[in-house]
């Protein structure tokens, strides 16, 4: 026990307040502090010299009643006032609100559409909420866009034709045809080529990129047993063309036999139909498929 720790709690040894072992402590510690000891003898003097000099006074029954009494009827009146001024504050606000739609019409007609707006959105999100895209345009579009970012590396980094070519020969042995792109128009540009697998079929990446330096990316894909009839499709020309958007990407997509092609970029849906059914041309032979961009 402390000098700090027994004066802290002085008061409540002298009221007898504390618990009998730290009553014990303090009075051990008052019996062997000098300094303690005149500061309790003083605390306890003055204690008894008040209570000593103090009057005890008692008041009847009748009086104490008043003076309960004019303290509820108090309480009560602070009570009231309070609630009126609450009441107060909501008239004012309703008041002000109200003279705004007077001053301001098409404040008032704002509001009165709100219900039609908030009903409007819940039919909205009930009915017309945009589906997720499927898989396969959701992993073709993510694919486009990690060439653009420079997030995947091509195999071969190349422009000539030829190089695709000898690079797709390994393909031969596979149940789906795979061409290489050559530009004959000079508005489109090979960038070069990478293997990859796209919703778990062996594909084909080909990098090309057109005016504006705009970037394509055209997939070759095993498509045999592949269901692509769900997507959205567009009739051009007696070719279906399938497409649908991811991550602001436009996609197209179009069967021949065994093998499914798309082509993604920023262009509009129908440039992309345009670029897939003008621009790209089949070359029959020996060799794998080969398509040829012709001049649009």
């Amino acid at each position: 026990m402390t000098c700090n720790d027994a004066k802290e709690m002085l008061y409540e040894y002298l009221d007898n307040e504390i618990d009998r072992d730290s009553y014990l402590q303090i009075k051990g510690h008052i019996d062997r502090c000098r300094k303690c000891c005149d500061k309790f003898e003083f605390e306890q003097s003055l204690k008894k010299l008040i209570k000593d000099r103090s009057q005890k006074f008692t008041i009847s029954q009748t009086v104490r009643g008043d003076i309960v009494k004019a303290l509820s009827d108090m309480r009560k009146a602070r009570e009231s006032d309070t609630k009126r001024e609450k009441e107060q504050t909501n008239e004012d606000k309703s008041s002000r609100v109200i003279q705004l739609f007077l001053k301001r019409p098409a404040y008032a007609l704002a509001a009165a559409f709100i219900p039609f707006i908030v009903s409007g959105l819940a039919v909205y999100f009930a009915f017309f909420k945009p589906t997720p895209p499927s898989p396969i345009i959701r992993e073709i579009a993510e694919c486009h866009d990690q060439h653009v970012n420079g997030n995947a590396v091509l195999e071969l980094a190349s422009s000539d034709q030829n190089e695709l070519l000898r690079h797709f020969n390994k393909f031969r042995n596979f149940n789906f045809a795979v061409a290489a792109p050559e530009s004959n128009d000079h508005k489109t540009k090979l960038l070069g080529c990478k293997d990859c697998y796209l919703v778990g079929r062996k594909s084909v990446h080909v990098d090309l990129e057109r005016k504006l330096n705009r970037k394509f990316s055209l997939e070759i894909i095993d498509g045999s047993g592949m269901n692509i009839n769900h997507l959205n499709e567009e009739l051009v020309d007696g070719r279906v063309y399938y497409f649908g958007r991811h991550k602001g990407y436009n996609v197209v997509l179009w069967r021949e036999g065994d093998t499914v092609y798309s082509l993604t970029s920023e262009a509009r849906k129908n440039e992309l139909i345009h670029v897939a059914k003008e621009g790209i041309r089949m070359r029959r032979g020996m060799a794998p498929q080969t398509f040829f961009p012709v001049r649009e």
